[in-house]
């Protein structure tokens, strides 16, 4: 996770294969932490969380009631991705390498070989999945997880990001920080 690039040049420099391995051991470093963030967050209230996860994984921490997969087809998934209001960070970074074609395509064949498996098997499995849909609003998507969840009405529902060096983030951080998932999975 505290990888350094120099810039985009460097991030997406890379081969898809070194590209690949470094995002899934992001993600493998990464779910100790959300988990143990949810545990602490959901002690008095429902929590939503976004984040990538596979079924299998999915499988080991949870029953299939608890999840809703959002998903897009792996083609063109960059720009999507790039596309999203949200996501205008690493839409700038991505336009700032010198050949933004070549790192297009090289972020485009790696997530696509990341997540093509994943996403068919997601939509073969028992979990709840919603596809994204350009001609459906964000807020019909989340009256769609609401129902699965039984979340009514959705209004009561507020939606926050932990950025880094919040109040809150910094909070998670000292929580977690002497803590292995064992020790902190009964709290």
């Amino acid at each position: 996770m505290n990888t350094h690039f120099r810039d985009a040049d460097e991030f997406f420099g890379r081969s898809v294969d070194e590209y690949k391995k470094w995002l899934l051991g992001n993600k493998r470093e990464q779910l100790d932490y959300v988990l143990l963030d949810l545990i602490k967050l959901s002690r008095d209230q429902i929590i939503l969380c976004d984040l990538h996860i596979f079924v299998e994984e999915a499988d080991l921490i949870t029953d299939p009631s608890r999840i809703a997969f959002m998903i897009s087809k792996p083609e063109n998934i960059v720009d999507t991705y790039c596309n999203r209001p949200d996501h205008k960070p690493f839409s700038d970074f991505i336009h700032s390498a010198t050949d933004y074609e070549k790192a297009k395509a090289t972020c485009e064949q790696t997530l696509t070989e990341l997540n093509i498996e994943a996403y068919n098997y997601i939509k073969q499995s028992n979990y709840f999945w919603v596809e994204r849909d350009n001609s459906r609003s964000v807020e019909d998507t989340a009256a769609l997880v609401a129902n699965h969840f039984g979340w009514h009405p959705l209004n009561d529902l507020s939606i926050e990001k932990v950025d880094k060096g919040t109040d809150l983030a910094n909070e998670l951080l000292s929580f977690i920080e002497n803590c292995s998932w064992t020790e902190a999975k009964d709290i």
